[in-house]
């Protein structure tokens, strides 16, 4: 087969840097994740025209060689020719759900799978019998995977595992799947999902809804995964679950709403737990998150013994707790809890400088914020993906909330940290 070497033209010459260098940064950027030295990110114009661009497309052909005026038809064809360092790009259509990546880049060379840009690829899953378990299945590592859609899938949507590690999913948006909206198990480790959205997903077998969460990181993973800026809404079971990780796992900038509801019509055998961020072991640190109107819980430790690290988080009316955590000394500090069913937490909770503690000796009233109403928080994302611009549940700046937390080593602005979610600058 041959591969299409962008040697020549300014607009492949442009893809490549534009690509290359995202590609890169993402790493250098991003929190947490191991990142490569900028040191080690290097050699990036000595091999430019090395790398080769691949074009998928609904109207292409598996006979073809991948450019863009005869694309591949699937990506699985073009996974085929990958090198670390190449990129996919996908034009606008309904793909195939049942995908395998189980390519590898390299530290300074992911491979990069993403829609075209301005377009939407969609990978569907409508056609496949319930008991085909078939998904978006990632193996491999050091992969970037960016503005897609995978939807209606007959078990997770989007399955991260044995051992895949080091790859970011970012942009994605994923509902309507019989289990998980993206699930990491197995063994995968280092993984970034950031900006991604998981809605709708409900397992309507015999579970009547037990299974299907929004983002599930489950069933020994290994050290390093990583959620930023995602949001969970309208799954039957939970917006988040840390269920058997074993691992830390570490949760920020995330929303999660209105998980837990019968939405589907089961009536009275419906399953599901209904809680915004359910936790689990492995020590997880869940921060600057926020639930709200989940069926159940706020955020809950899950039975899990080992502590867990729970700061500037907000819950807001959620049906049974807004805080349940037993069994061990899990720290608690920061966070705010407003018109929720009564926090749940034993006496070995470490909890301190939380809205119900004194200190720090505060009083939570709707005066306290410049808004209640989440329609923009459930609206469009910003340019880039990033949460959405919104005043919800955001603090007033004459609030005796601002200022009232304790340093627990994160940013902040003024005196002393905010409690809840949105710190206030």
């Amino acid at each position: 087969m041959n591969r299409y070497y962008i040697s020549k033209g300014l607009t492949g010459l442009c893809f490549v840097c534009l690509f290359l260098c995202q590609a890169n940064l993402l790493w250098a950027l991003s929190p947490g994740v191991d990142n490569p030295s900028p040191s080690k990110v290097k050699g990036i114009k000595a091999h430019l025209f090395q790398h080769k661009i691949f074009y998928v497309s609904t109207y292409g052909n598996d006979d073809n060689n991948g450019t863009l005026a005869k694309p591949f038809k699937t990506l699985q064809r073009a996974l085929y020719e990958v090198s670390p360092g190449d990129i996919i790009l996908i034009r606008g259509g309904i793909y195939d759900i049942n995908v395998e990546v189980n390519v590898s880049g390299k530290p300074d060379e992911p491979v990069i799978i993403k829609s075209y840009p301005g377009e939407k690829a969609v990978f569907d899953g409508s056609n496949y019998d319930p008991s085909v378990s078939v998904k978006f299945r990632i193996t491999g590592s050091w992969l970037i995977v960016k503005d897609i859609e995978v939807r209606n899938g007959p078990s997770d949507g989007i399955l991260l595992t044995q051992g895949a590690s080091y790859n970011v999913l970012e942009n994605v948006v994923v509902h309507g799947n019989y289990f998980a909206g993206i699930e990491l198990e197995n063994g995968a480790h280092h993984n970034l999902i950031r900006n991604c959205d998981s809605f709708e997903n409900f397992d309507y077998g015999p579970s009547k809804g037990e299974h299907a969460d929004g983002f599930g990181v489950k069933f020994s993973v290994g050290p390093g995964n990583r959620l930023i800026g995602c949001r969970a809404w309208s799954n039957s079971d939970d917006g988040f679950d840390l269920w058997d990780a074993g691992a830390p796992v570490v949760i920020e900038y995330c929303w999660a709403w209105e998980n837990g509801y019968d939405i589907w019509g089961v009536g009275a055998a419906f399953q599901g737990d209904g809680n915004g961020f359910k936790l689990g072991p492995g020590s997880p640190t869940v921060h600057h998150c926020m639930a709200w109107n989940n069926a159940r819980r706020g955020f809950d430790f899950n039975d899990a013994t080992q502590v867990q690290y729970i700061y500037n988080n907000t819950s807001y009316k959620n049906a049974l707790h807004g805080f349940k955590f037993g069994l061990n000394h899990h720290v608690l500090r920061n966070n705010l809890s407003f018109l929720d069913g009564a926090n749940k937490l034993d006496s070995k909770v470490d909890d301190k400088f939380n809205s119900w503690n004194t200190p720090p000796g505060v009083t939570v009233t709707i005066k306290d914020f410049v808004s209640l109403d989440d329609a923009k928080a459930r609206g469009p994302r910003k340019k880039g993906g990033g949460l959405p611009n919104t005043e919800f549940l955001q603090l007033r700046h004459d609030s005796d909330l601002i200022d009232a937390g304790i340093d627990v080593g994160l940013p902040f602005y003024g005196s002393a940290p905010d409690l809840g979610a949105r710190e206030s600058y």
